[in-house]
């Protein structure tokens, strides 16, 4: 037996999958396009060691002592991790090598 609500979640769900284009771009064929380019095109691949999750680490601190400018530091982290450095960094490892090319993480510089 049916439960009463099956027909509408079923059409919504339709309605959504329907939306999908075909041939759109995939969500991480940016990720993908950028780290084949930079694995075939470049026989050094140089990136900062960053440490994404301290950078993305949450402000908004304690109740006994609240964090500053917690909005902006969540745009922030919005932005860092919609560019998706971790997956380029890790996608262009994998593939270097099969085009004879290395990549390098160097340390982040200490200036302030």
């Amino acid at each position: 037996m049916e439960a009463p609500r099956a027909p509408s979640i079923e059409n919504r769900l339709v309605t959504v999958f329907s939306t999908v284009t075909p041939g759109a771009p995939h969500p991480n064929d940016f990720v993908e396009q950028s780290s084949d380019s930079l694995a075939k095109n470049h026989r050094l691949v140089v990136f900062e060691d960053l440490h994404l999750p301290a950078m993305t680490r949450s402000a908004k601190g304690t109740v006994a002592s609240p964090g500053k400018r917690v909005r902006q530091k969540s745009g922030l982290n919005r932005v860092v991790l919609d560019k998706s450095l971790g997956a380029i960094l890790s996608r262009t490892e994998d593939k270097a090598p099969s085009h004879g090319h290395r990549v390098l993480c160097v340390p982040v510089l200490r200036i302030t």
